[in-house]
């Protein structure tokens, strides 16, 4: 049986007032994969609280809580929204596939730790 492709997410931290073009590999904040039959798989940047402005601090752990009750309730759904964020402190900064994307996690994510 073939393995099913995994997608990823990458989620960016982006404090008001910073534009897309000033997006940055060291503000990569959460690493969302899509694993298909084992719904999805978090993992966030161990530098949170020095990437994240305080006052964002609160909301940016709020929405790491609930991210799991949410990926039980409707995977598909959850990843496709993370995966289109757009405005907000939290923006997709790159999605993919593991397999054609894996230097890229490798040099963002690589010291992630699962949630």
């Amino acid at each position: 049986m073939e393995r099913s492709t995994q997608r990823f997410c990458v989620l960016e931290y982006r404090s008001s007032g910073v534009s897309p073009a000033d997006s940055l590999v060291g503000n990569a904040l959460i690493l969302v994969v899509e694993d298909h039959g084992e719904g999805l798989r978090f993992s966030v940047s161990p530098r949170l609280s020095t990437i994240v402005a305080e006052s964002d601090l609160p909301y940016i752990r709020d929405l790491l809580a609930d991210f799991p009750e949410l990926s039980r309730s409707d995977p598909t759904s959850l990843f496709e929204g993370l995966c289109s964020l757009t405005v907000g402190p939290l923006v997709a900064q790159r999605v993919g596939t593991i397999e054609a994307d894996a230097e890229y996690i490798e040099q963002c994510c690589s010291g992630f730790l699962p949630l």
